[in-house]
């Protein structure tokens, strides 16, 4: 009779320890979350706006080599300025430079033969061939 009665009570036991555990992960998995932003923060797209031709299609040049931050950011950047379209290459009439490091800046124009006409901020420039 112990036995029978013991199996199911340490089952109980068990199962209540894993929901406890659980409900503890949930509950600090949401007080410590990260907000999802989707788009380009503190970017001042207004006058880029004002400055771009309707229809026209932007470059996108960065000095990131992780691949997940440059989607994540070129898709931000495309969501901001929706309806203009914004692809992944340097080879456009009017390009953005996404930048992490100042140092890169006078490399990346240099290499794509672009000069800085406006400073858009949080690290992105509007750029067009010299």
């Amino acid at each position: 009779m112990r036995g029978l009665l013991l199996a199911p009570i340490l089952m109980i036991a068990f199962a209540t320890a894993s929901s406890v555990a659980l409900l503890r992960d949930a509950s600090l998995r949401y007080v410590h979350r990260t907000p999802q932003v989707v788009g380009a923060l503190d970017v001042d797209l207004a006058s880029l706006r004002q400055i771009v031709p309707r229809g026209e299609t932007l470059g996108f040049i960065t000095d990131r080599n992780d691949v997940e931050a440059v989607d994540e950011r070129l898709y931000g950047l495309s969501y901001s300025l929706a309806p203009l379209i914004v692809e992944n290459t340097a080879n456009r009439r009017f390009v953005i430079g996404d930048f992490r490091r100042k140092a890169n800046i006078p490399i990346a124009l240099t290499q794509y033969r672009l000069r800085v006409v406006e400073t858009l901020g949080n690290g992105f420039l509007f750029c067009a061939p010299q």
